[in-house]
């Protein structure tokens, strides 16, 4: 028997300043993009795949860029393609899209032309984002490109058009057969409110933003590990077992379909406002990531270990999802706030003239800074003892349930 996907994944990319969440995660995502439309699990009248949106955010040194890099890097050693490109508008990267090579068209592809008969069924247009700056992935009007990767997500039916104005009223329309994007991207809470306005946190692209938080690990290691060829090629080989196992459905055990509504059923919206719309698309996360789960076992069914483990990871997730965009919209002093949280996790205590000294600059006036402390522990996001402030450390609220497999991650991952 094969060691489990993903703890093989952590293993091999060991050896490093990198959370394990981050890796975990961006193995995850490779998976996602690897598969693209290959398998699919029924969902009423729709079909759900593996594409998924996923975005490591932390403070610059948690080395979310090494992550992505990683994952890249052995996707591309797999054979792997379909890379957007690392700055674009959104009109060029429809475009590119509309007009993919057919003569790349993936194996997967060629074998689900023979199994539906037709090669229209087949005619499949993919990308994966992989952007360890996610901001500068954007060439041009970041907001209305989000919108369009929003629809892109879960896009079945007729080909996606986009036209362009062109002169004299002579545009451009750009036809995409089967859309399938996929992200991997990485921010800071400071770049990420630089970006995006408060409100756009509700909206349609960060609904379906799987928003993954992680702190530095606090190990300095000068000489990261050098991965062996050996190492490289046994990992490749995982990822072409995976890629060829199966094409077309995967199905779904009645026991996975009980715990998938008692979760769908018992699970609490988020208490964090920003992550309102996020709720109403759980049930869809939940499902895409128990596919990759059954994918990365070679599983022709979900079974209930799939739904736990991609629910565990779901839950564990959601709980550092508010430390993810800080104090982004919170408040008007949204910016000020998250700069003195930002200093407060970086000492071991910081008395208020000392935090003063790093944030003056931030605030017009004294008066405004102690007011900003004052609402903050009121709200319980700092705590005093003696002189000295604290911030108050995020508890992780534990699920006693079937539900979840707290087992299931590193200590690292779960003692973080």
């Amino acid at each position: 028997m094969h060691q489990d996907f993903f703890q093989a994944y952590l293993d091999y990319t060991d050896g490093g300043e990198t959370p394990a969440f981050f890796r975990r995660w961006s193995a995850v995502a490779m998976i996602g993009a690897f598969m693209g439309r290959q398998i699919h699990v029924k969902f009423g009248n729709s079909h759900l795949y593996t594409n998924l949106y996923v975005m490591l955010i932390g403070n610059a040194g948690t080395k979310k860029s090494t992550a992505i890099k990683q994952a890249k890097r052995l996707a591309r050693e797999a054979g792997y393609s379909k890379f957007s490109a690392t700055k674009i508008s959104k009109e060029k990267f429809l475009s590119d899209l509309g007009e993919q090579d057919d003569s790349e068209a993936s194996l997967g592809n060629i074998l689900d032309a023979n199994l539906w008969g037709t090669d229209n069924a087949s005619d499949i247009r993919e990308t994966w984002i992989c952007a360890d700056e996610f901001n500068e992935f954007f060439a041009n009007n970041i907001l209305e490109f989000c919108s369009t990767l929003g629809d892109l997500w879960d896009w079945e039916g007729p080909p996606y058009e986009n036209r362009t104005k062109g002169a004299k009223g002579q545009g451009h329309t750009v036809t995409i057969p089967n859309p399938t994007i996929n992200i991997l991207g990485g921010n800071t809470p400071t770049a990420f409110a630089h970006a995006f306005p408060p409100e756009i946190v509700g909206q349609g692209f960060f609904s379906r933003l799987l928003v993954v938080h992680a702190k530095p690990t606090g190990v300095k290691v000068t000489w990261p590990k050098q991965v062996s060829e050996q190492d490289t090629a046994k990992m490749v080989e995982r990822l072409l077992e995976i890629k060829n196992y199966h094409f077309g459905e995967v199905g779904i055990s009645e026991d996975a379909k009980v715990l998938v509504d008692k979760i769908y059923k018992t699970w609490r919206q988020l208490d964090d406002i920003r992550y309102e719309a996020y709720g109403g698309r759980r049930l869809t996360h939940l499902l895409k990531l128990s596919l990759v789960h059954a994918a990365a076992r070679l599983g022709k069914e979900i079974t209930t270990e799939d739904v736990v483990r991609a629910n565990t990871l779901l839950h564990h997730t959601e709980c550092f999802m508010g430390e993810a965009f800080g104090e982004f919209g919170a408040s008007k002093t949204s910016a000020q706030m998250h700069k003195i949280m930002q200093v407060l996790e970086g000492h071991l205590g910081i008395t208020a003239p000392q935090l003063w000294s790093h944030v003056q600059s931030d605030f017009d006036k004294l008066d405004n800074f102690v007011a900003c402390l004052a609402g903050m522990q009121h709200a319980g996001r700092i705590q005093t003892h003696g002189d000295k402030l604290y911030p108050v450390k995020k508890v992780v609220e534990e699920l006693h349930t079937d539900c979840v497999e707290y087992n299931w991650l590193t200590k690292e991952e779960y003692g973080r």
